[in-house]
């Protein structure tokens, strides 16, 4: 601590590519999701936030006692969230403490979470091709360097990207439950609403990107990377085409059309390599970069599509003729 305010090296040890601090507020949040789906307990976000506000006090402490490092602060944060499973499970649901495993029709749960993640699995090599590619093509057509310049760039897009996804994960059983009423047009709605919010986040956030991307690099990293700063605005697009995404994206998880995995993994992947490839020989680091860039507009334009097909054509419109027959 100097003059009451947290240095330049803790910063740098809880957010850098480890992980550290901006994986508490997902971890936490995760534990409780199918509560959400089950009981309608918002209750709960509240006491997740006491979680993380816990974790963090306790994090603080290991900086103030010089105990602080990638190991240390995992171990907070998996204790954290271990203390909020528990808690929140023991208050927010109902079972009777005699009740029985073969109660609770576990094999049914498995297989019913086995067909709705297997999409998700396939998709995860796909995903990677598109998105992660393009550090390891700098490592082999370029140097280690620039594939390490490339990770560390992306550690500031990483809490807004980190954020979009907490809210997506607080949406979903929301709109899960009005798909079980048959609420079609509250699911276009909602969905509409988390879309523009995250993506005026997003959109602000890139302000920020834009106007202080040497403070904040000098910041994180001491300068280590100032050469290349003028590339964190443009990685700074890609949260944006992301929020936009999301609603689409919720929609279609939430009328249970985990196929939009896979497909947006076949169609990613291989221009995720062409242009990684192409890009990266041609421009190098800039070039790895606008790929990214890419990425996320064919993700985008992959998911209105679908959403269109699966949603407003296939649910809306049908809904809409029979309302009116």
């Amino acid at each position: 601590m100097v003059n009451g305010t947290l240095d330049k090296q803790f910063f740098r040890k809880c957010f850098d590519g480890n992980g550290g601090c901006n994986t508490i507020y997902i971890v936490v949040v995760a534990c409780t999701e199918d509560i959400l789906y089950i009981n309608e307990a918002w209750q709960c976000i509240l006491d997740q936030s006491l979680f993380l506000y816990s974790s963090i006090i306790g994090i603080i402490i290991l900086h103030s006692t010089k105990l602080l490092n990638t190991f240390t602060c995992f171990i907070v944060i998996g204790i954290a969230s271990i203390i909020a499973s528990i808690f929140l499970f023991r208050k927010y649901t109902n079972l009777p403490k005699t009740r029985n495993l073969s109660d609770l029709a576990w094999r049914s749960l498995v297989k019913e979470q086995w067909l709705y993640g297997r999409w998700i699995a396939a998709a995860t090599v796909l995903t990677f091709l598109g998105n992660q590619i393009q550090v390891f093509l700098l490592a082999g057509l370029i140097s280690l360097q620039s594939a390490g310049v490339l990770d560390a760039l992306q550690n500031f897009i990483g809490p807004i990207s980190q954020g979009i996804t907490a809210i997506t994960t607080l949406a979903i059983p929301i709109l899960s439950y009005d798909f079980g009423r048959s609420n079609y047009q509250d699911i276009r709605q909602k969905t509409l609403f988390v879309a523009i919010l995250l993506t005026i986040i997003a959109g602000v956030y890139e302000i920020l990107l834009w106007g202080f991307s040497s403070q904040l690099e000098t910041l994180i990293y001491n300068g280590k990377y100032s050469n290349f700063i003028h590339f964190i605005p443009i990685l700074g697009i890609i949260p944006i085409f992301t929020a936009i995404t999301t609603g689409y994206s919720l929609a279609l998880r939430a009328i249970q059309r985990p196929q939009f995995f896979l497909i947006y993994g076949m169609v990613v992947a291989p221009v995720g390599l062409l242009t990684g490839v192409i890009f990266t020989h041609i421009w190098g680091l800039e070039g790895a970069v606008w790929s990214l860039v890419i990425i996320s507009v064919i993700t985008l334009v992959v998911h209105m599509i679908l959403y269109r097909n699966w949603f407003i054509n296939s649910i809306i419109r049908k809904q809409v003729t029979n309302e009116s027959n």
